[in-house]
């Protein structure tokens, strides 16, 4: 290098310089961006933890509601199978009214015959 010509030395030594300065800028660039990503990754970290909060809480509830339906549906279940089926219920329904038809005509007949043993005693 100290057998080159003193211009082409400092031709070298600028261009060096130059390639230098342009490296300088990369990294500075480069770290900057890193920061900014760093960042970035820290919000997004935080966001995922946040997320994931919120879903385990979510689901939490879900899981909650579904065995709470569950037993809701399983007490339903029961009280449906001791009711009365429909059918059931309306045969028993028709036997009442035939049953109650048939005390009220028998009141009647009852009352006509109190009716008649009155008149009667009282023709006596």
């Amino acid at each position: 290098a100290l057998e080159k010509d003193p211009s082409e030395i400092r031709h070298e030594l600028a261009e060096t310089a130059r390639k230098m300065m342009c490296l300088t800028r990369r990294y500075t660039t480069l770290l900057e961006l890193e920061q900014h990503l760093r960042k970035e990754n820290g919000k997004l970290k935080d966001d995922f933890t946040q997320m994931e909060a919120a879903v385990t809480e979510r689901i939490g509830y879900l899981q909650r509601f579904k065995e709470m339906a569950a037993f809701k549906i399983a007490a339903l279940q029961k009280s449906l199978d001791g009711s009365v089926p429909a059918s059931e219920l309306e045969r028993a329904n028709k036997q009442y009214t035939e049953l109650t038809i048939k005390y009220r005509n028998l009141l009647q007949k009852d009352n006509h015959l109190v009716q008649k043993t009155t008149t009667l005693e009282h023709l006596e």
